[in-house]
């Protein structure tokens, strides 16, 4: 029922959604940690795994499965994460290959140096 009367929440439940509050605290706080830290392609997708955890929690405890449209939109925001994931170990790979290329060294004199 949508419009339920207010019940306060026993010590219990309060102390237990304080707890839950903080452990989420804590959580962004290494997430933001991450972030500045290391290279944000690599510590994005793993972000998506807050999808998995919302579907496994959402089904346990409420016995809920996502209908067709919501697993279309998952997909889509799983797949957006992957392609982006794919395609800059691709640009880093590139990158790499580059750096490691010789470079052509010429036997022509400098210009300006008196070898002629």
């Amino acid at each position: 029922m949508p419009f339920e009367t207010w019940v306060r929440p026993s010590s219990g439940d309060l102390l237990l959604l304080m707890t839950a509050g903080f452990f989420l605290l804590v959580a962004y706080a290494f997430i933001i940690v991450a972030m500045r830290v290391g290279e944000v392609a690599i510590i994005a997708p793993f972000r998506y795994s807050v999808i998995i955890w919302a579907l496994a929690a959402g089904h346990l405890i409420w016995n809920e499965l996502p209908d067709l449209i919501s697993c279309a939109g998952i997909a889509i925001v799983i797949t957006a994460g992957l392609y982006t994931f794919h395609r800059e170990r691709l640009k880093r790979r590139f990158a790499a290959e580059r750096m490691n290329k010789p470079t052509r060294v010429s036997s022509a004199p400098a210009p300006g140096s008196d070898r002629a």
